[in-house]
Parts: structure tokens; sequence; C-alpha cells
């Protein structure tokens, strides 16, 4: 039996997602969840781009991201590093690494955590005739690499590093959510698909109005990074001087 040319390609498709699903700069997503996401109230659908490239080799398929929807019709796109971000909001992370300055105002002191789980909670609240929404991202990490020179085992430079690498995904997703209210205009987040589920009798009086209601939504993101296995950490871990 010899697999067909199609058969290759899927496979190969099959493969790059694969990849990069684990990086959490891809979405895996079913035609069924595509056709919900497109059919649902209060949200967008998405699905990874792809893109051919040449090389030494003759021609290569390569993820360039996320193709953006807004009822059937194609948007626009995001990229790899906003795919990230987005795996966050989704709950889509499996894993992957978040790199982090120790001291954001220079680039060289880096730090790397590898994911080890990650849980996102979407919280819609109405106040005050106004809705806003709540993102609470709780991910557990260990330490991966260390190319600065700064010794870990000291307990501030700890404080320092989680809190960092906090604020610095924070600023990440924020600034995606940013780009869809002012640009797009879609809820790929489905935000006001939780608003739907938990709280219909907000979405029955307000739903019609969603595409304006995103665009000013109040939408509040907290963070939390637990960084596991410091305790591990020797002089030989760091890489950089």
């Amino acid at each position: 039996y010899k697999p067909s040319m199609s058969e290759i390609l899927s496979e190969e498709l099959t493969n790059i997602l694969d990849e990069q699903k684990n990086l959490a700069k891809a979405l895996m997503v079913p035609a069924y969840k595509f056709v919900n996401a497109v059919t649902d109230e209060g949200v967008s659908a998405v699905l990874p781009s792809l893109c051919i490239t040449d090389n030494v080799d003759g021609k290569t398929i390569k993820l360039c991201g996320t193709a953006i929807f807004k009822e059937d019709k194609l948007q626009g796109f995001i990229s790899d590093e906003e795919t990230y971000a987005l795996s966050f909001i989704l709950d889509e992370v499996k894993g992957g690494v978040i790199v982090a300055n120790i001291e954001p105002e220079t680039d060289k002191k880096k730090v790397s955590l590898e994911i080890m789980e990650s849980s996102t909670k979407i919280k819609p609240q109405y106040s005050n005739n106004k809705l806003s929404v709540e993102v609470n991202i709780n991910t557990e990490t260990f330490l991966n690499e260390n190319m600065s020179s700064t010794d870990l085992n000291n307990e501030q430079k700890r404080k320092e590093l989680k809190k960092n690498a906090e604020e610095q995904l924070k600023d990440r997703i924020e600034r995606l959510i940013e780009k869809m209210q002012t640009g797009y205009g879609a809820d790929i987040f489905g935000f006001g698909n939780s608003v739907y589920k938990n709280i219909p009798r907000i979405w029955k009086d307000k739903g019609e109005e969603w595409d304006k209601i995103f665009r000013d939504l109040d939408v509040t993101v907290k963070t939390n990074i637990e960084i596991k296995h410091l305790g591990l950490l020797s002089e030989s871990i760091k890489i950089g001087d």
C-alpha cells in the first residue's frame, strides 16, 4: 500500500499542529468546534493558519498563526505569539515555555519556565447596569533554564521572577484583547458565550448588542504563576554570566 499525496500531507499537517500545540502556539480546532463557534452565541471562530514557504529542498508548509472569523467571514490573522496569549485565555495550554525577564528593563536577563499545567476561569459580572469580565489564569511551571547571572537561590530574586513573569504574561494577553476590541471586533475569547451561559437573563436583554458591548467591555486579567522545584537550584544551573 502506497499512501496518497493527500494522506501524506494530512499526516504532515497533523504533526505540525501537534508540535506547535505543545508549545502553546497553535490551537487544535476540530471541525465540530469550528461549526459550534460559527453558530454559537457570543463567540467568534478561529482556525490554525498555514502558509507555504520556499527553502533549499523546495516548498514546505508551516504554521502562520491563527485565522480570525466573525460569523462565517474571515476577518484577518494573528501571529504565533498572539496565538500563545489566546491559548491561555481559551484554557488550551498543554505545555510550552514562559520566558521572563528578571529585570524587565533589559533583554539580557531571561529565565525559561517550563509549563506543567495551566487553568483559566472566565467570570462574567453584571453590576450597575454594566457588564464586565474577569479572566483568572493559574499556571504551574518549573525552572527550565536560567540564562541570566542572577542567583535564584535568593528569595527576593525568586519573588521578582514570579512577579515579572506574571506581569509579562498579563501584558501579552491584555494587548491581544485590546487588539480584538479596537480592531476586528471579534470575540474570539468567548466572553459573550460566558455571559450567555452564566448570566442568561442578562444575555437575553443584551445579547443583540454584543458586538458593541464587546468593544467597550471592561476585562480584568489576573495571572498567577507558581514556580516549582526552585529548592533544587544550585550554582551550576546558571548558564549566563
